[in-house]
């Protein structure tokens, strides 16, 4: 297991902070509770957890259109992720973290990653982002 990844900067920043690990899909409307920022979706194994001033990392998201907005908001309130780190460049997460920065000030990267290195990042571990270098801290 390597404490150094190399993904793509879809879009670009630095933190660091606990993973917040979802192993399905998710829709952002109606799978996350936008005022809590909570995955709400009683059919995702990671039920319960709270995403704010975390990594995000999920492999996907599913569902409406509605779902970028459904993220904004979370981002925009202050209860977001400080970044995700993806699979794939998914339209959703990309449009919502590209309009909170836009509308917000609030810059969440977007990290893409190949399975290999997905399966490399645990829920709960702390890694930092920079760029498109992502350092495991714990």
């Amino acid at each position: 297991m390597s404490n150094v990844l190399m993904g793509k900067a879809l879009i670009p920043g630095s933190v660091t902070a606990t993973v917040a690990k979802l192993e399905e899909p998710i829709s952002y409307w109606g799978g996350m509770d936008t005022q809590t920022a909570s995955v709400i979706d009683v059919h995702n194994p990671q039920c319960g957890i709270s995403i704010t001033g975390r990594i995000m990392v999920l492999p996907s998201t599913k569902g409406s259109t509605a779902g970028p907005g459904a993220m904004l908001e979370i981002i925009a309130s202050g209860n977001g992720p400080v970044a995700f780190i993806v699979l794939s460049a998914d339209i959703c997460t990309l449009i919502a973290a590209a309009v909170a920065q836009e509308v917000s000030g609030i810059n969440t990267p977007v990290i893409q990653v190949d399975r290999h290195q997905f399966e490399q990042i645990k829920h709960g571990e702390t890694w930092r982002l920079e760029g498109s270098t992502l350092v495991r801290i714990t």
